[in-house]
């Protein structure tokens, strides 16, 4: 499924970035923009899904940060340099 998103997106900086770059999703500015991103999807469903495809590859890239940052975290604790 392909994905469009607001002109906002300040708080996932770092991830917004990746799918920028790997053009995994479209960023509407306003209504008529996401307007125009789905009726272009709905004029090519093989886009569409290509654009899908990559951005569940990026997201499925990206799995496992929770685990990894517990990993650092305890890591760090055992050190005695987080508290």
């Amino acid at each position: 499924m392909p994905v469009v998103v607001g002109p906002s997106m300040e708080n996932f900086r770092e991830m917004a970035e990746q799918f920028d770059r790997r053009d995994a999703w479209r960023r509407a500015s306003d209504a008529g923009a996401l307007g125009e991103i789905w009726k272009g999807w709905l004029d090519d469903p093989a886009a569409a899904r290509a654009q899908g495809t990559r951005a569940a590859l990026l997201v499925e890239e990206n799995r496992g940060a929770l685990e990894r940052t517990l990993a650092m975290l305890g890591t760090l604790a055992e050190a005695g340099t987080y508290r």
